[in-house]
């Protein structure tokens, strides 16, 4: 674009804004004429499009259908105009520029992006069956756009009038935790019709979450949370959680109503025993869920609770919230905590994401001693951290297997010894050699 290109629009711009838009529509149109391709080109092309689409029908017409054919044409652009008309309120005329923009971007990367402005557009405009039409185009063109493809569901499931579908769409979607609160409390709404109780509980857990701000959205949370203990049969983990909300919101009554009504799987009015609750916390991380709310008391369940939420963590791959749960445990564990199968676990799951802290919390149970042994006995988890390459606490491990006689540890311990006593004595290290070596002929006798 040349330099009396470039004044021309500033001429145009200042125009708009003192005489109007047809008069900058006059004074743009010949300059876009005399232009030849490019992206100067293509960013007038745009300019007086919008232009036209507000106040020349017959010539937004023209430009519009010259539009797919402009080499120069960036979509980014395009989406910058879109959002500067919504924000001037005028969304019939960002319908008209995001229709231009789906037909030059069909089949093409960007079409999952223009097909979410213009269901954005839409939406503004009052069309949420459009908006949803669009939505789900969108969606199914940005299959490889992950990100995109979840901004287009949350503002799916915030059109869609049909709570069935809503719900199909919310539930994968949560906890969303990196979401606008606004979009979080409208997909945990919509998941609490889902017809599966963990897919509700996640919901009710970001309700819970929610609640705890001071804003339009935290009162919402909890009248929501309220709505669904009045109205819906509640299964026993759904109980568990909105017991915990009303209790960390400090609603007593709420959690009467709750007993009164007596939604419990088995109808009974009374409070979940703790060993269902942890049963119920373990069956949701085995789907996919979170472990709930921190249990207030100390105990044999917040053990239990934390030792879930360094499994979903990890799974989740939150690596910094994998690690605070591992320093957790790892003090309960140094101040006296019972040592637990499920801590065990954790520390399992955890070599791959924090292998220093599960490091950590792997010795700590080993030097407490007492307690209940991994469920899949020491020699598994030996064999986790041997792979790892931490030869220590794979020793030791395997040291305790044998110890307790698990089957076939004496073995693996004996030819893990024999391996390093050979490399020792290469390395020219003879005493450690002597030692490893002679420990390996004892265990195979």
């Amino acid at each position: 674009m040349g330099v009396l290109d470039e004044l021309a629009i500033e001429g145009g711009k200042r125009l708009e804004r003192r005489l109007g838009k047809r008069a900058a529509l006059r004074t743009l149109a010949p300059v876009l004429d005399s232009m030849g391709e490019g992206a100067g080109r293509a960013r007038l092309h745009l300019r007086v499009m919008v232009l036209a689409a507000e106040v020349d029908r017959p010539r937004f017409e023209a430009l519009a259908a010259a539009w797919p054919a402009e080499r120069g044409a960036k979509h980014r652009d395009v989406k910058r105009a879109i959002r500067d008309l919504l924000v001037r309120g005028a969304a019939a005329v960002a319908v008209d520029v995001a229709e231009v923009e789906v037909a030059r971007t069909g089949g093409a990367y960007d079409e999952a992006s223009a097909r979410f402005a213009l269901g954005r557009a839409r939406e503004a405009a009052g069309d949420r069956g459009g908006a949803r039409r669009e939505y789900e185009r969108a969606r199914l063109a940005a299959d490889e756009q992950p990100s995109l493809r979840r901004r287009v569901e949350v503002r799916a499931v915030r059109v869609d009038d049909d709570p069935d579908r809503a719900a199909a769409l919310a539930g994968p979607l949560l906890p969303l935790a990196d979401a606008p609160r606004a979009d979080r409390l409208a997909v945990a709404v919509a998941a609490l019709a889902s017809p599966g109780r963990y897919r509700r509980a996640a919901a009710i857990d970001v309700l819970d979450e929610l609640s705890r701000g001071g804003d339009e959205v935290a009162r919402h949370a909890l009248a929501r949370a309220a709505r669904h203990a009045e109205t819906t049969p509640l299964s026993p983990i759904e109980s568990d959680r909105l017991r915990a909300l009303f209790e960390h919101r400090g609603h007593p009554e709420a959690i009467a109503r709750i007993d009164a009504l007596g939604r419990f799987g088995d109808g009974e009015a009374s409070r979940i025993p703790d060993a269902d609750r942890a049963a119920l916390r373990a069956r949701a991380v085995l789907d996919g869920m979170s472990p709930g709310p921190r249990p207030e008391a100390d105990g044999r369940g917040r053990v239990g609770w934390v030792a879930l939420a360094i499994v979903h963590a990890c799974r989740e791959r939150r690596v910094a919230e994998a690690r605070a749960r591992l320093r957790e445990a790892t003090d309960l564990v140094d101040g006296g905590a019972r040592v637990e199968a499920a801590l065990w676990t954790a520390a399992h799951v955890a070599i791959a994401a924090s292998p220093s802290a599960a490091r950590a919390l792997t010795t700590a149970l080993l030097d407490r001693g007492i307690g209940e042994p991994p469920p899949r006995g020491f020699g598994a988890l030996a064999d986790a951290w041997l792979a790892a390459g931490a030869h220590d606490e794979g020793v030791r491990l395997l040291r305790r297997a044998a110890r307790l006689r698990e089957p076939g540890s004496r073995r693996r311990l004996a030819s893990h010894l024999r391996t390093e006593g050979w490399r020792a004595a290469a390395e020219g290290r003879r005493d450690d050699a002597i030692a490893l070596l002679r420990e390996a002929k004892a265990l195979a006798r």
